[in-house]
């Protein structure tokens, strides 16, 4: 009969039987399993269930004060169980309606009191020296939406420890970073405008797309970083490390880049215009094919010079 029981709720479709990967170790729990469950796509339905329902039952007692005071209005006399509910609805129903109005208002402003306390530990959180905290609170604070919706713009992370954490898409304006350990970490498609790096180790970092415009990133560690088709205009990346860099499509334009090491670093189709950088520094890259030079020169294409004559022309 068990055998049964368990047949027909296994056809379910909430139910789904797991079996233990491990079977020496039966008790060890799947944590990317447990990730999955509280992944950003189950909280807003939960979220939107709550507001429906709150939403219907306000407008229900909403309906309740509109007849109640329509009753009241029209003055309609009546025995028996339709005048005890003229009564009734005349004398309690606009209170009654008040008073579960005001409950749920409260309610809905405690509750997004409580939100915001939480998003405000979360932050701090992520501004810890410790990696196991802040990589729990950057998967927490991406799973509210809270990592892409602005509430990093100008937060502190000086000397936070967010080495290999998933920062993809997030938004952190006028961040400050300061001698924040980035190493591994992913931030494609992030916007870091204005952020503060100086000191910041972002070697071995992904950082594809990233928006790093105005950025101040001296003596930084960006050693094996992709940077490819970044935006870096108008930063400042003087005396930092940039050795086996990937350097293509991005772009580069104003941006101040003395002292800093190309050694090996792949600049192809990279846009130097108007960038501060010596020919002894362009010299170490590996590869230079179609990189818009500083004077606006484009070299390596059909019919363009050569990186050899460019430098002749420069220096003549």
């Amino acid at each position: 009969m068990s055998e049964r029981l368990r047949g027909l709720f296994s056809k379910l479709p909430f139910v789904k039987e797991e079996r233990p990967t491990n079977s020496s170790r039966p008790w060890q729990i799947d944590c990317s399993k447990l990730m999955a469950v509280n992944a950003p796509r189950g909280a807003p339905s939960k979220l939107t269930r709550a507001n429906i329902w709150r939403g219907a039952l306000i407008l229900c007692f909403l309906a309740l004060a509109i007849i109640s005071i329509t009753l009241s209005y029209l003055k309609i006399d009546g025995s028996g169980m339709l005048g005890w509910l003229t009564v009734a609805l005349t004398n309690v129903g606009p209170e009654l309606a008040g008073i579960f109005i005001g409950a749920v208002t409260l309610d809905i402003l405690n509750e997004h009191r409580q939100q915001e306390q939480f998003k405000g530990q979360l932050i701090r959180q992520m501004g810890s020296p410790h990696n196991e905290v802040t990589e729990s609170a950057v998967r927490e604070l991406a799973a509210h939406g809270w990592l892409s919706n602005g509430s990093l713009n100008g937060q502190s992370f000086r000397k936070a420890d967010l080495h290999n954490c998933d920062l993809s898409w997030a938004q952190m304006v006028k961040a400050d970073l300061e001698s924040a350990c980035l190493r591994g970490a992913d931030l494609s498609g992030a916007v870091l405008t204005g952020a503060e790096l100086f000191r910041a180790d972002l070697q071995d970092a992904r950082m594809v797309s990233t928006i790093l415009r105005r950025c101040q990133l001296q003596c930084t560690r960006l050693d094996r970083v992709i940077l490819h088709g970044a935006t870096l205009s108008n930063s400042i990346i003087s005396e930092s490390s940039l050795v086996d860099a990937d350097l293509c499509h991005a772009h580069l334009e104003n941006t101040g880049l003395l002292r800093t090491n190309f050694t090996r670093a792949d600049l192809r189709f990279a846009n130097l215009t108007g960038a501060s950088i010596e020919i002894e520094q362009l010299k170490q890259a590996s590869s230079l094919f179609g990189t818009v030079m500083p004077d606006g020169v484009q070299i390596g294409l059909r019919g363009q010079p050569t990186f050899e004559e460019w430098c002749k022309a420069r220096l003549a």
